[in-house]
């Protein structure tokens, strides 16, 4: 067989429905197809057509002590990227266990905080067991009284945090990059009238099912089966970055708070709010520490704080 028809199999591979897949999957898939295909074949296609990001050194420093303690919600939307006029779901909710890696992606209508609570009550849904911890940003619909009653209507703590929650926010690239790039090729067979939301349930099976994490070192649902749960943990304690260690705070202390910035912000612009507030009031949760600062309405934690 031709080499142009090899790289045309393992195009065909990498952009259906169930691919975007490592090498080595690529390859066994290729070769179900056509025996003659070797992983040179493979790495030449990979180089030519796949980009590769450099990883960022090290992982989260936070270590979930079991499956379906903690969950990081966000939410993201599409912007330039509502592929068809008649889209109804301009968005997504985003839900992801923190030990497993393991995601649901729920779309949503609307920013509007009804419409988020629906999301949410489908992501536990399908998550299948209800966490001990939500994190989320202070996105405007997620710090509504409202959602607040409903997570705490189901004996759910949640805690909120100034930056973007950092898990959900990088599975978000990976959702958005795996989503485009179908498009793309869907778009060059002369596609037309795209909807995201074609492609959710394939990407997330893909994703759960197929993409090993590098810091629990096997693929979501692998992580999540009881058996590989403990050895899933040692795994994310053994790459965590070191804790950093933060000058101490005491009440009375003047602190500036984090600002929250957009993730296509430039590095340089100030990570902190103008002026300064005191702490009033330290508390201690689950062996973390908030903070209350006058005339603030919600407790922060240390990362989010400056002391000067």
């Amino acid at each position: 067989m031709s080499e142009s028809k090899k790289q045309q199999i393992i195009r065909d591979i990498y952009f259906d429905k169930a691919g975007y897949g490592s090498r080595k999957t690529t390859l066994e898939d290729a070769k179900k197809k056509e025996p003659t295909i070797k992983k040179e074949d493979v790495e030449q296609f990979f180089r030519k057509n796949v980009e590769i990001k450099a990883k960022p050194r090290g992982h989260n420093s936070f270590v979930a002590p079991h499956n379906n303690h903690t969950y990081q919600i966000d939410l993201f939307f599409m912007g330039y990227y509502d592929f068809d006029e008649e889209q109804k779901y301009r968005g997504g909710l985003v839900c992801i266990d923190v030990l497993s890696k393991y995601a649901v992606v729920i779309p949503i209508v609307s920013k509007n905080e009804p419409d988020v609570i629906e999301a949410t009550k489908e992501a536990l849904k399908r998550m299948g067991k209800k966490p001990k911890i939500i994190y989320s940003d202070d996105e405007k619909a997620i710090a509504g009284g409202d959602f607040k009653d409903y997570i705490e209507g189901e004996n759910i703590e949640l805690y909120r945090t100034r930056g973007h929650p950092a898990f959900a926010e990088r599975f978000i690239r990976t959702y958005k990059d795996m989503l485009f790039k179908r498009v793309e090729a869907d778009e060059k067979k002369g596609r037309e009238h795209i909807k995201w939301t074609d492609y959710n349930l394939e990407i997330m099976l893909t994703y759960n099912d197929k993409m090993k994490h590098s810091a629990t070192g096997m693929t979501p649902n692998q992580a999540r089966k009881e058996k590989n749960e403990f050895r899933a943990m040692l795994n994310v304690a053994s790459k965590a970055k070191k804790e950093r260690i933060y000058p101490t705070l005491e009440v009375g202390d003047k602190v500036k708070i984090m600002r929250k910035k957009a993730i296509t912000e430039k590095e340089r612009t100030s990570h902190w709010l103008k002026g300064y507030y005191v702490v009033q009031e330290i508390a201690e949760k689950l062996n973390q520490k908030y903070y209350k600062l006058t005339d603030y309405p919600r407790l922060l934690m240390r990362h989010e704080l400056l002391k000067i």
